[in-house]
């Protein structure tokens, strides 16, 4: 082929040169034509034929049909939703992604990823109901429930199932044929990149908000890796948690899941990167359970033990000094523990509480090992001297932050003896003083609920009657670190219940005043 090109430029040369001399009026020049001749070789591939359509590209979903594809997520306790959050259904069968904070706001890592202890206490809902948009400018409808098949408190992510109608009535997914978005690839996201946000926020009343922006930048995250959040200008606030953020071409790429508010008081919004979510996405597809990369939910069987309260620590020697309580003055108190059934990665928490309040709690991630003879957990003033009083320790290990464990200790001087108590019963309406209404102490570690249910001579522990002026005086006295159960009858008059603990430092005689409602 390169002999032929170069001969057809050498033939286009001479025909170039006889037209020139034609032009110029000079004698014509006979053009001798080359003796070579040359037989042409057809490609081997075969052409297109010339009528063959393009590829048609990808439609890109409408406003209209992204809006039908987010939901609003109810989460109800009892008949009431206690809170709401939105969603985004992404599978024609009912799959719906959101925030675990929406739906599962005990995930295993979640409290920690925010450094909340509110979420330690977040109740669960009793059922998750679903909201669709039926007209863009009315309110989302209720139409289903759902539940979570799966979640990620350290990537604050969950994946619901639509399983039955607001009746209760199981659903056959495979016939729901509901709109849903097509997942993009946050890895191809690039700065300046348009966004738009579909969600149903507090401050937008009850009906679909759509805000638009650009991808503002990126950020990290400890173990998850690069862009773990898009970070964004367009407008996020509550109730778009778990909601759509979708590119140009209309493809999920994050779920709005946070704001963080600048020292300047300006708003950055923070998508989950869909890329994430895609492990999740992908286990219920194969029917697998899912298991999050990044924590654990624990073994379920967590066992911490008390072994003795301590001046000090030390690895080789464990408790040094070891004692019951504290004298005043003392510049911290160190519990030591033995453990077992411990999960690296799961949730961990300690609580502190002083004269039964609350005052301290720290929460981390476990990494210690299964089990162990002896662990320190220090409690200071950051020098000072700890107040004198009762202290009391709470330790949480595992998924939603079981108690696994309790121990009390004592600064202070000691008072010696047991605890005296004496009282008055009286109507909480009229403060009329109650004859012959029964104060009873139960044995510790019984329920007074049960027992009231059945009441049994066994449990109880001490009684004392009130007088015409509706006093008494418990004839048994109390031991100190010890709680009691009590309760409080009057005929006519509903039951009181209640617990009785003294610590070291109270006094021997302490004074109840009982209030009692009539029936």
């Amino acid at each position: 082929m390169k002999k032929q090109n170069s001969h057809l430029r050498f033939l286009s040369a001479l025909m170039l040169l006889a037209i020139l001399s034609l032009a110029c009026g000079s004698t014509p020049v006979e053009v001798i034509p080359p003796t070579a001749t040359f037989t042409a070789i057809p490609p081997t591939a075969t052409p297109l034929p010339t009528n063959t359509p393009l590829p048609t590209p990808k439609p890109i979903p409408t406003i209209s049909e992204l809006s039908q594809a987010t939901v609003q997520i109810l989460a109800m306790i009892g008949d009431e939703a206690e809170w709401w959050g939105s969603g985004t259904i992404i599978s024609s069968d009912g799959l719906i992604l959101t925030n675990a904070h929406v739906a599962d706001p005990q995930a295993a890592g979640l409290a920690l990823l925010y450094e909340n202890v509110d979420l330690i206490f977040s109740p669960m809902p009793d059922s998750l109901v679903v909201a669709l948009i039926d007209n863009e400018s009315r309110p989302p409808v209720q139409k289903y429930i759902a539940e979570v098949i799966g979640s990620d408190g350290a990537l604050d992510l969950a994946l619901l199932q639509i399983v039955s109608d607001m009746e209760g009535n199981p659903i056959d997914k495979g016939s729901l044929n509901l709109p849903f978005v097509e997942l993009g690839d946050s890895d191809q996201v690039q700065l300046g990149d348009g966004i738009r946000i579909f969600g149903f926020p507090g401050i937008g009343g009850e009906t679909l908000t759509l805000t638009k922006g650009t991808v503002s930048g990126f950020e990290s995250q400890e173990e998850v890796g690069d862009k773990a959040f898009i970070k964004t200008d367009s407008e996020i606030s509550g109730g778009n948690s778990g909601g759509l953020a979708v590119n140009e071409a209309g493809e999920m790429i994050g779920i709005p899941t946070w704001v963080n508010f600048s020292d300047t008081g300006s708003v950055i919004g923070r998508l989950r990167s869909i890329n994430l979510a895609k492990p999740m996405i992908e286990a219920a597809g194969a029917g697998r359970k899912y298991q999050s990369k990044f924590t654990h939910e624990g073994s379920g069987n967590e066992a911490f033990t008390l072994t003795t309260w301590s001046k000090d620590y030390d690895e080789e020697e464990c408790p040094i000094d070891p004692l019951e309580r504290y004298s005043s003055g003392s510049l911290g108190i160190v519990s030591v523990w033995s453990f077992d059934n411990m999960t690296d990665g799961e949730d961990f928490a300690v609580f502190y509480y002083h004269n039964h309040q609350f005052i301290y709690y720290s929460f981390w991630k476990w990494e210690d090992g299964i089990s162990d003879e002896c662990y320190a957990i220090w409690l200071n003033y950051g020098g000072q001297a700890m107040p004198d009083g009762d202290y009391t320790l709470e330790i949480l290990a595992g998924k939603g932050y079981p108690r696994i464990a309790i121990a009390d200790t004592t600064v202070g001087p000691v008072k010696s003896g047991d605890i005296t108590i004496k009282g008055q019963i009286f109507d909480y309406f009229t403060g009329k003083e109650l004859e012959g209404a029964s104060f009873i102490v139960l044995n510790p570690n019984v329920d007074p609920q049960d027992w009231l249910a059945n009441p049994d001579n066994a449990d109880v522990y001490s009684t004392a009657i009130t007088d015409t002026n509706g006093n008494f005086t418990l004839p048994a006295p109390l031991e100190r670190l010890v709680e009691y159960p009590a309760v409080a009858i009057a005929d006519g008059y509903n039951f009181a219940t209640g617990f009785l603990r003294y610590g070291m430092t109270d006094p021997n005689v302490d004074t109840l005043y009982i209030s009692l409602e009539p029936r």
